[in-house]
């Protein structure tokens, strides 16, 4: 059963799928050695949009097989991130919040994987 807990607009259809951005965010934050994330949908040629994440690490090791297996085994194989790309920071607000629309054109961008 899904159940949104976040705001509801930062809940995205991926593959038919509700993902919540926020859930998302939550479970990756929960891996040993993630201390940043931030997700959004970008266009995908194949599907219309895919699930992408922005991900800080303070510890080697995390690589993107292991994002997304933290998403599979903590909230369901719909939410896994099919962009997963590592920073040094995720891009914030004045207020301290994502600044979503500054992730999206990053994580839209070509070097997406």
């Amino acid at each position: 059963m899904f159940v949104i807990t976040g705001r509801a607009k930062h809940v995205v259809k991926v593959g038919g799928h509700a993902v919540g951005l926020e859930e998302v965010e939550r479970a990756l934050l929960a891996v040993d050695g993630i201390v940043g994330v931030a997700a959004c949908a970008v266009p995908d040629r194949r599907s219309g949009e895919a699930l992408a994440v922005m991900v800080v690490t303070a510890a080697a090791g995390v690589d993107a097989q292991v994002v997304r297996a933290a998403v599979r085994d903590r909230i369901g194989p719909d939410q896994v991130p099919q962009v997963v790309r590592f920073v040094n920071q995720i891009p914030l607000l004045a207020n301290g919040k994502i600044a979503r629309r500054a992730v999206t054109e990053a994580l839209a961008g070509p070097t997406n994987g």
